[in-house]
């Protein structure tokens, strides 16, 4: 249910930009990931501090967008985005030893030590990878065909989880 929450913004920017404008599609995507957590707060799902990150950017590049009518601030949103993710992956793991793909998964999972680090390396080179596609899209294609990258971002980040759910289906601990 959460994963596909985080579609309902994407859905409703890019109907919005459909519709009018990227300043439009702006706005609405501001107000739909404020109605996506309100959602998730009434259903009571947890909101992770990094849900409340992406909604406080959503809000502020949103607000630049807006307040400066300028789209290059909501473009460059999601790269600023990613390379917070990365470097939360990073830091967590070099500074403090922990792992943030093992404190997600690790009640549920058993694998060695070393597949949890390939796992937050993993993440961290998609995060920095994605942050540099957007970042080259932004300035180098329409807005209405960098909009649609928005889906594509996340059709790879949901076929990425499966294919780790996929491989680490043999360390699932047993009842």
């Amino acid at each position: 249910m959460k994963q596909f929450s985080e579609l309902f913004p994407i859905a409703a920017f890019l109907i919005a930009l459909w519709l009018k404008d990227i300043y439009f599609a702006t706005a609405v995507l501001m107000g739909a990931t404020v109605v996506q957590i309100a959602l998730l707060m009434a259903l009571k799902h947890t909101i992770t501090s990094m849900q409340w990150a992406v909604t406080g950017m959503v809000l502020v590049f949103g607000a630049l967008t807006l307040g400066f009518h300028d789209e290059r601030f909501i473009k460059i949103k999601p790269t600023v985005v990613y390379l917070a993710m990365a470097a939360a992956f990073f830091i967590s793991n070099s500074a403090f030893k922990k792992n943030l793909v093992k404190a997600a998964l690790g009640t549920a999972l058993a694998p060695p030590e070393t597949t949890w680090s390939k796992l937050n390396w993993l993440w961290i080179a998609l995060f920095v990878a994605m942050a540099l596609v957007n970042l080259i899209l932004a300035y180098s294609v329409p807005t209405d065909v960098w909009a649609w990258s928005k889906l594509g971002f996340f059709i790879v980040t949901m076929v990425f989880v499966g294919a780790q759910v996929y491989v680490l289906r043999a360390y699932l601990k047993q009842p």
